[in-house]
This record gives C-alpha cells, sequence and structure tokens, in this order.
C-alpha cells in the first residue's frame, strides 16, 4: 500500500487486522522512528462503553515505561478513530515462535531458555503491579521477541478493551478470571505461569475443547507439567506448580517469580532469544533502525480508500512483529483453521449476547467474530433480556450482520426499562402462637425479584434442541436469622442492600473473614439451585424451576439461568456446583459458584414471616389461576431437621407449586417471584395462605 495519512501520522503498512482494530507500520512526521499503530474500528470508536475503557486503561498503562515494556507511545482519536502506538520492534512474538520450534523439533524449550524468554515478562509485571497496573491478558501472542534478542511484554492497556469485543486468551486465564472474580497481581503472575508452561512443555496446560479447558481452569484441573514433558527440569516444575495454584494465595509475586526465574537462567547455560530467532527465522531481514522508515516515508501519500474492508480474516505479514500484539489475544497458537473469514455484528439496540451454533461467544454487541470456518454454513442467534431472540443462517460471503431485535413487550419500556416503584409491602407478619392464619396475596410487582445476567450462570441453549440437565456439588450458605437481626438493628428486617460495599472496603470480600459485630447468620447446606428459562412468548415465556442430582429436561428456550438466592447484601457463601448440559451434539459442563451466582433479594421483593415455632407444624397453602411457582427460603431451627410436605430435608431453598404444603422446624421463612426482565409473569397473583397445625410435627 501507499502511506495512508492519519493525522500527524503516516501508516505505511498494514500488518494485521482483528476484532478490535487494524494494526500498522507507521511514523509520525518528523520522526523517522517507525510505529506500531493499532487503529479501532469506526464502530468501536464510537462505541461509549468501548471508549470509556480504552482510553482510560491505554491512559494509565502510558504511564509505565520499562526495557521490558513495549511501552505505549500515544494514544488519542484522529477522523473519528481511536488509536494506541507503540514503538515497533522488528522480531516475532512467542505465538510465531513456538510453533516453528515444534516444528523443527527445537521445543519443548530447556529450563534455561524458557526461563530467559519468559524473564523479562516477570520484569515487566514486577514494574506494573509497583505502580498498581495489571497487565490482566498476559499469553504467547504479547511476547515479543526481536532479532536482536530483546523480548518485551506488550498489549498493556487493551486487554479490557478487548474483552469485550473479542473474548480473552481462555488458555491464559487464571482460575478467578473464568470464574468471573475480581482478579489481582495474582492473575497476571498465573497467565505468565501459563505461558512458561507452553515453552517449558511445547502445549498449553490445558487441552479439549474451549469449555472444557474453562472448567478445568477453573477448577484447577491442569495437566502436570511431568506429564506433557517427562524430562522437565525439576526446578521448573516447582516453579510452575506454585505459579499455576489454583488458590492465588498460593501463588508467588512477580517479584518472587523474577527471583525464581533469574536463578533458572543463571544455573543453566542455553542459547539466547536471538541465536533461536534467528535459526528458527533465518529469512528474515534485519533493517537498520529507521532505514525502511525514512524511505517510505518520503513517498507521496494516498488517500485512504473507501472500500477498505473494516474486518476481515486475521493475517500476519511473514516478515512483521506485532508491536501492538496482543491484536490476536483470544486465538490459540495451535492450529488455525484455513480458510476462515470474519463478521462484524451489530444490533439494535446494542449490547446482545452473540451465539454462534449454539455457543456464547464472550462479549456483546458491536462484536467481531474471527476463525468462523468458510468450509461450512453456522446459525448465529443474538439473544437480549426483554427482547425476542434473533437467529439466521450465516454464509461465508457475509462481512456484516446488523439484527434489528424485536422487543417482547411494549418497544419503549424494553429499551428504558422503569425502576420500579417500591412498595413497602414485603415486611411481613410475625407469626404468634396463637396469631390467626396469613393471607396475602404475592404478587410480581410487589413480591419479586429480577434475576440480572450479571448474578445468574448464563447458559445458551439452541431454540430447536432438548436438553437433559443436572446440577451436582454443594454449597455453605450465608442467610440472616431474623431474631438476631432485629436485636441488633432493631428492626425485623435484614439491613438495607449497598451493592459497592464489597468495592469500597477489602473486609468485605467474599474470601475475607467476617468482621467482628457481624449480624449473626446460619450457615444450612444446599445441593439444589434454582434455574430460569428465557423463551419467546409463542413456547411459554419463562419457566421457573429447580435442579438437583435428578435429570430435568428443557427446550424450546434461548438461555438457562442457574442461580441461588440470598438476603445478605455481603454474603459468604462457598462451594460450586457442576451442571451438565446433555443434548444430542455432546455434553457441557458450567460451573456455578455459590459466591457470584448468588442473587441477592432484598427486603422489599419479599415476604417474611418471622417466629415461627419450630416445635410446631404449619399449612402454606398457594392457590393461583394458572400454573405457577413461588421461591421459598427457610431459616431452620437449627436443633432439629426441617420437615416438609412429611420428609426430612437438608434444603432450604425450595420452589412451591400451587396446592398445600407442610412445614415444620423452621424459625421463620420468606417466599418470592423469581423473574427474568421488568416484565410480570404468570406467577402474579398468588393466594399465600399459613396456618398453624394442631397436630405435632414428625421428629
Amino acid at each position: 500500500m501507499s502511506p495512508e495519512p492519519f493525522g500527524e501520522y503516516r501508516l505505511l503498512e498494514k500488518v494485521a487486522e482483528s476484532a478490535t482494530g487494524e494494526l500498522f507500520r507507521a511514523v509520525r512526521a518528523g520522526a523517522p522512528e517507525p510505529l506500531a499503530l493499532e487503529r479501532m474500528h469506526p464502530e468501536l470508536s464510537r462505541d461509549a462503553g468501548f471508549r470509556e475503557v480504552f482510553l482510560s486503561d491505554a491512559e494509565v498503562a502510558k504511564g509505565l515505561s520499562h526495557e521490558c515494556i513495549a511501552s505505549v507511545a500515544a494514544i488519542g482519536e484522529r477522523n473519528g478513530r481511536l488509536f494506541l502506538a507503540r514503538p515497533w520492534v522488528e522480531g516475532v512474538s512467542l505465538e510465531e515462535l513456538l510453533p516453528r520450534a515444534i516444528e523443527e523439533k527445537l521445543a519443548p524449550f530447556s529450563a534455561g531458555l524458557a526461563a530467559r524468554l519468559v524473564l523479562p515478562v516477570s520484569r515487566a509485571l514486577r514494574h506494573a503491579h509497583s505502580q498498581k497496573v495489571l497487565h490482566r491478558g498476559v499469553s504467547l501472542s504479547n511476547v515479543l521477541v526481536s532479532f536482536d534478542g530483546e523480548v518485551k511484554l506488550a498489549g498493556f492497556g487493551m486487554a479490557r478493551a478487548r474483552l469485550r469485543v473479542a473474548g480473552a486468551a481462555r488458555p491464559f486465564l487464571s482460575p478467578e478470571q473464568a470464574r468471573g472474580r475480581e482478579v489481582d497481581a495474582r492473575s497476571d503472575v498465573f497467565a505468565a505461569g501459563a505461558t512458561l508452561y507452553a515453552l517449558a512443555c511445547g502445549r498449553l496446560p490445558v487441552q479439549g475443547d474451549e469449555g472444557d479447558r474453562l472448567s478445568r481452569i477453573a477448577t484447577g484441573e491442569l495437566d502436570p507439567p511431568r506429564e506433557a514433558n517427562p524430562s522437565i527440569d525439576p526446578q521448573l516444575e516447582g516453579v510452575l506448580q506454585r505459579a499455576l495454584a489454583l488458590s492465588p494465595d498460593g501463588r508467588p509475586s512477580s517479584e518472587e517469580l523474577t527471583s525464581a526465574l533469574e536463578e533458572l537462567a543463571r544455573r543453566e547455560q542455553a542459547d539466547g532469544p536471538a541465536k533461536v530467532v534467528s535459526q528458527l527465522f533465518p529469512d528474515r531481514k534485519r533493517p537498520r533502525r529507521g532505514q525502511a522508515a525514512q524511505a517510505i516515508a518520503s513517498a507521496p501519500a494516498q488517500s485512504p480508500r473507501a472500500d477498505r474492508p473494516r474486518a476481515g480474516p486475521f493475517r500476519i505479514w511473514p516478515w512483521a512483529l506485532l508491536g501492538a500484539a496482543g491484536l490476536v489475544a483470544g486465538g490459540y497458537w495451535l492450529e488455525r483453521p484455513e480458510p476462515t473469514y470474519s463478521l462484524l455484528v451489530t444490533s439494535e439496540p446494542a449490547g446482545a449476547q452473540v451465539l454462534v451454533d449454539g455457543k456464547l461467544r464472550t462479549g456483546a454487541t458491536p462484536l467481531t467474530l474471527q476463525g468462523l470456518s468458510a468450509d461450512r454454513h453456522r446459525r448465529i442467534e443474538l439473544v437480549a433480556s426483554g427482547y425476542l431472540p434473533f437467529s439466521r443462517e450465516l454464509e461465508p460471503s457475509m462481512k456484516h450482520l446488523h439484527a434489528r431485535l424485536e422487543a417482547r413487550g411494549s418497544p419503549a419500556e424494553a429499551k428504558e426499562p422503569a425502576a420500579m416503584a417500591p412498595i413497602p409491602s414485603a415486611e411481613g407478619v410475625a407469626f404468634d402462637a396463637e396469631a390467626p392464619p396469613v393471607k396475602v396475596t404475592l404478587s410480581s410487582r410487589r413480591h419479586s425479584v429480577h434475576i440480572p445476567s450479571s448474578r445468574a450462570l448464563r447458559i445458551p441453549l439452541n431454540l430447536l434442541s432438548h436438553y437433559t440437565v443436572s446440577a451436582s456439588g454443594s454449597a455453605t450458605l450465608d442467610l440472616v436469622d431474623p431474631a438476631l437481626a432485629a436485636q441488633q438493628s432493631g428492626r425485623g428486617r435484614s439491613p438495607p442492600f449497598d451493592q459497592d460495599s464489597r468495592k469500597r472496603s477489602g473486609a468485605w470480600r467474599p474470601e475475607a473473614p467476617r468482621p467482628p459485630g457481624l449480624i449473626s447468620i446460619l450457615r444450612p447446606e444446599a445441593r439444589r439451585i434454582f434455574y430460569m428459562l428465557e423463551q419467546p412468548p409463542a413456547h411459554g415465556g419463562e419457566s421457573f424451576g429447580q435442579l438437583g442430582g435428578s435429570a430435568v429436561k428443557v427446550g424450546r428456550a434461548t438461555l438457562l439461568y442457574a442461580f441461588l438466592l440470598t438476603d445478605r447484601a455481603q454474603q459468604y457463601n462457598a462451594g460450586t456446583f457442576q451442571v451438565a448440559v446433555v443434548s444430542e451434539d455432546g455434553k457441557e459442563v458450567y460451573l456455578l459458584d455459590a459466591r457470584e451466582h448468588a442473587v441477592y433479594v432484598a427486603p422489599e421483593d419479599r415476604f417474611l414471616i418471622r417466629r415461627l415455632d419450630p416445635e410446631a407444624s404449619y399449612r402454606i397453602g398457594l392457590s393461583s389461576d394458572g400454573a405457577a411457582a413461588v421461591a421459598a427460603v427457610f431459616t431452620p431451627d437449627g436443633s432439629r431437621p426441617l420437615w416438609l410436605d412429611g420428609s426430612p430435608t437438608a434444603e432450604t431453598q425450595h420452589l412451591l407449586g400451587t396446592g398445600r404444603h407442610t412445614l415444620s422446624g423452621a424459625k421463620s421463612l420468606w417466599l418470592t417471584l423469581p423473574l427474568l426482565g421488568q416484565e410480570e409473569n404468570s406467577a402474579a397473583g398468588i393466594e399465600l395462605e399459613v396456618a398453624r397445625l394442631a397436630s405435632q410435627p414428625p421428629r
């Protein structure tokens, strides 16, 4: 290409294209040294969410300066396009180097060489962490090795923005990232350890399809290094085992990792990175600094071509190094199927989830899908809460797909959901010994909780397929003891909800010990979880049920939300469920975390009955014009088991259908109607009656 003007820059040659933008070798006016300039796609440059994350993170990364970091030279916007520039480096990325080394039978690398290649990465992380900056996306693709043997870590300031569009490099995710939890510097250490593992073992720490890899990372089921490389150095094996520990507390700091790698590098006399690169890529030329840029910069400029594609198959020129590497984060270095194509997916409104052949892709619209096989047709689906699912067949010739989503209810309500006015009816009642039966109407407007997809485990389904779903595992739950809460707060309700308290104070982090003076809670165990199905209105709307050891058959749905319920804003649940989804296409296993996927039910969203007598039996009657069910959470007495419908149960969370139920052994109970979106469902208008029975409860 002829040089293209871009503000004060000249774009000399396009090197690569990906989900976020195009990478160019460029020069700035008056400066002969070449730059790697990544120009974001127009759609992303206009997206408010992407802009905010990109500009804030890139500005922080711009302040990093270290010999092992491919530093950010400039960020900004020209001609309506966001961009980020870094110094250009002639060489290769580890994503390019490792497969060639395997092909030439030079990998797995020795302990000394692997340490020399990853040591600059740990030094870069050590410096960034000292400045309170995280990378979040360390992988083979953003570790750069120059022809002179310099190793630099690139990609600072782009990981979160790229994750919004193209997803993360899943084999390098830490367990806490795979579970969707907050991350800290120890996640970067895990990713550096995964990179070291790949060099020392010649393969990734986890094998299998994407879903299986993610599940194994989340549970720490990595392949032992010695299984992948029987001759691995014992000292290096120990470094890998610590860096890849499941718990962040078991991992070294970046400072400690640096010291361990320095010791390995000193101990073994191995070939340096420069010799390895020249041996593996003898055809690559090493232009003198500034020579190529000066020659091309003097060429006449050419206006940008209007027909330049915005997205396309990922390509890397054979001589080029990704100076802005990480551009391809999300791709794997093992195999790249050919031929492939890319597709830009947009929707109105934006923010829809995208499924390809029933598999959920990370990110939301606008989203660029990469690596789609051109050899076969695929089905794409877009789903968004409050809107009907959109689906169609894809053709390899397509470059852009725009979907106008049809609202499930009123378009105005679906696009801008109005906040539900709080109605003070969920305080409930105190059920004294001589109290008459409690009669109340439970409605989706007064006694309901909206299930946000950000809290529930979200499992994509194909509308045309049928599934068998089951859950295994257990969790220890936090539940408020209403009596103690009333004594300590002076009210018969739990503390008000403050969703930001955990973010402001480290003492409220889920992993932290309970602070002294915290309202006393109960710790029952759960072996069942709730689920809701998102279905088009023609197929029944939304279905609600429970999952446990017994399989449940579901179908005609686009999404399954799995979750627990909690009455504590700051909760300390513990445990994990495995949700198995079986169809004719195979089996997928998803992880439900008892902390991350517990939906808080505020006092105003539930009906609470306090001061039940654990020694007495109660009849709970539910009636409705149609089929309906409510979620009921019992507070056990602790001195005797719960009995429900004539059988003992260790469960405190139950699904109660219409009809009569008997209960004993509980001190209190609360009920709520889980809903998706902001719409009322068929559970509206359920008549509840609770009465004390004269008969003695079973013992």
